[in-house]
């Protein structure tokens, strides 16, 4: 394969399959997937991800960050009206990062000292791919789920159209450095592997805490 672009998109297509095929991808397509659990599960996405933001290059995640905060508040305020037992966002906001999250830093760390830091495009790149592929689900979940109280959701619903609008950017800018060196090709695939492995473990940890979160009362103590 000459086209070093299509020999990545080769490497990363099983990846991504994979990917699509765990558990978690499932409960998102489900239109059964309850909303406290949704909620819950937006609610640590949301808040955690301020968090992560805080430690990466912006145009990594290329969230709003004051978005993020006023999005976790919504929800927060819309559990508290609905009187469903969950974390107090501010916790969660001031929280530390969560394991999954920390590793994800330091992959993007490593690869900026690396001998490759070009490599960081593959990153930005999965991160984009991966939104596009769970984004329509989950914003169909959200309006299930808080039908027009769009501030509980507003700030995803960019992070799913900035996802749309820059991945294909990402992409050409990808295929241009792999163009300039065909020694990157093998790195680019490795760091584009463990990067979706790694976000998706974050938004698997996030599910699998707000799973923990409704087997608690509302008086049982935080989870944070």
């Amino acid at each position: 394969m000459n086209d070093p672009m299509q020999a990545y998109e080769a490497a990363l297509t099983q990846h991504r399959l994979a990917v699509g095929r765990e558990s978690w991808i499932t409960t998102l397509s489900s239109p059964g997937w309850q909303a406290q659990l949704l909620a819950r599960w937006l609610l640590r996405v949301t808040a955690h991800t301020v968090t992560l933001a805080e430690q990466l290059d912006h145009r990594v995640v290329g969230v709003d960050r004051q978005a993020m905060i006023g999005e976790a508040q919504a929800i927060d305020c819309w559990l508290t009206a609905h009187r469903y037992y969950h974390p107090d966002a501010t916790a969660l906001l001031a929280a530390p990062l969560l394991p999954g999250a920390r590793e994800f830093v330091l992959l993007y760390e490593d690869v900026a000292a690396g001998p490759h830091p070009q490599c960081h495009l593959a990153i930005r790149y999965e991160f984009g791919q991966l939104w596009l592929r769970i984004g329509p689900n989950v914003l169909q979940g959200c309006d299930r789920t808080f039908g027009a109280d769009t501030r509980c959701y507003a700030a995803i619903a960019n992070q799913v159209d900035l996802a749309a609008e820059r991945t294909p950017i990402d992409g050409r800018h990808l295929a241009e450095s792999l163009n300039e060196g065909s020694d990157t090709l093998a790195a680019m695939v490795n760091v584009g592997q463990r990067g979706l492995a790694l976000y998706s473990a974050f938004l698997v940890e996030c599910l699998r805490l707000a799973d923990a979160d409704l087997d608690f009362s509302s008086s049982a103590r935080e989870i944070v």
